[in-house]
């Protein structure tokens, strides 16, 4: 009895780390980065990629929504890891209204969808071409503020709230 609960107690615990989000990857390739796609449009163009990083702007358009991120490699659960060298920036089209208050500057977000066209943009005063892809799936990782805000707690004693 005791090594199933010690099993169970294990499995919790490394089902409580980074999970991988639930996204549908037919067909992406996870090779392409914002860099190589500059490089050679025409080869990448309509590719379906995933890619992910820091939310630089958002905005809301007429329609939709338009996202610049900072591109990271991806860890094995898809998630930017910012430790790393940038890849490079591209932005990315949702088809509808994404909350700008939620998909704020400085938020870690992953992305899949098709490369659609390379546009020209300026940062501060220097031109950039960026890579656009089709935000057909976002996954908006939590901040640190809301992983900590758990309702599952393991302990000893008692518990009073207002």
């Amino acid at each position: 009895m005791t090594k199933i609960i010690s099993t169970f107690l294990v499995l919790l615990l490394v089902s409580a780390c980074s999970i991988a989000p639930k996204l549908q990857l037919n067909g992406v390739d996870k090779t392409l980065t914002p860099t190589t796609v500059l490089v050679d449009f025409p080869a990448h163009k309509s590719s379906a990629v995933m890619w992910g990083g820091i939310i630089v702007s958002s905005e809301n358009l007429k329609i939709g929504s338009l996202l610049e991120v900072l591109a990271y490699p991806l860890d094995s659960n898809y998630k930017p890891d910012t430790q790393k060298t940038p890849l490079g920036r591209f932005l990315a089209e949702h088809p509808e209204y994404l909350e700008t208050v939620n998909y704020a500057v400085g938020r870690i977000i992953t992305v899949v969808g098709p490369i659609i066209e390379i546009r020209k943009g300026v940062i501060g005063e220097a031109q950039y071409s960026y890579p656009v892809i089709t935000a057909e799936q976002l996954h908006l990782w939590p901040t640190a503020d809301q992983k900590s805000d758990t309702r599952f707690h393991f302990g000893v004693g008692v518990l009073f709230t207002n």
